[in-house]
């Protein structure tokens, strides 16, 4: 049961965060917005992946490859992407599949 409430307060913080702006128009513009709202939800992903029980060693090893992906291609949508791969990649390796 409390998955399903985690699921739904998420599902709701993250319609707001897009209604709220829209609605009552705030004095910062809509690209503003968008830019410091991207950069808050990557971090507040890499915080909470480091907050985890998972090993920590997954989630830096990751952390690497999203740097070095940025570096390289200045693409955050890239590295994200790249990020994600990393971690499952080396996540199942350390399970032993």
């Amino acid at each position: 049961m409390e998955h399903y409430l985690a699921i739904v307060m998420v599902a709701l913080g993250t319609y707001l965060a897009r209604y709220l702006p829209l609605r009552f128009r705030f004095r910062i513009g809509i690209e503003e917005y968008l830019e410091y709202s991207s950069a808050g939800l990557i971090s507040a992903l890499f915080v909470t992946s480091l907050a985890s029980s998972k090993p920590v060693s997954a989630s830096v090893l990751a952390l690497i490859v999203v740097l070095l992906t940025f570096l390289r291609w200045r693409n955050l949508g890239l590295s994200i992407l790249a990020g994600v791969a990393a971690h499952l990649v080396i996540t199942l390796i350390q399970k032993g599949y």
